[in-house]
């Protein structure tokens, strides 16, 4: 009788054992997954704001031309726009838009640029890596997949926006 119980606690033992395994190595395949998904969710939401602000920006722009007939001035335009790494055009803010953000849900600043003659401007986010990763701005709508691509708003519209499955990818 001694036997046979210790023969049977040492099976449920062994299965307990083989379960608590079974259980770990499938934690260790589903976490990650799951942990990845969330940060693919919180880049996801973080275009969207920009996205958002973009569009307010844009807004508070378009009312500054609506009444002075020229987009707000900062700085000197070099290739057709100048991108700065100083906070948002205080112009177009203080004109009509007490509440737009100053920086991207990454916490970087939105860049404005404007041509010389003020009849066009760019707002950009930066992406998730803070920095800007275009040479020249596309002249037709580009779809992005990485959380890191800009985001640029040129005149009206998106010219550069996220699209599809997004990714981390530098």
């Amino acid at each position: 009788m001694k036997r046979s119980t210790g023969i049977v606690l040492a099976i449920l033992g062994a299965g307990a054992l083989l379960g608590v395994c079974v259980v770990a190595i499938v934690a260790a395949i589903a976490i990650p997954a799951l942990v990845g998904a969330r940060e693919k969710a919180k880049g996801r939401d973080k275009q969207a704001r920009a996205m958002a602000d973009i569009r307010q920006i844009a807004a508070a722009c378009e009312d500054y031309a609506r009444e002075k007939h020229e987009y707000p001035p900062f700085g000197e335009a070099k290739e057709g726009f100048e991108i700065l790494d100083a906070h948002l055009l205080w112009a177009c803010l203080v004109y009509s838009c007490t509440d737009c953000p100053f920086d991207d849900p990454w916490g970087h600043p939105y860049g404005y640029g404007a041509t010389r003659d003020r009849r066009q401007f760019v707002i950009v986010c930066r992406g998730s890596d803070g920095k800007i990763n275009i040479d020249k701005f596309p002249v037709l709508h580009v779809s992005t997949h990485c959380f890191e691509d800009d985001i640029i708003w040129r005149n009206g519209g998106f010219i550069q926006e996220p699209e599809g499955p997004q990714k981390k990818c530098r």
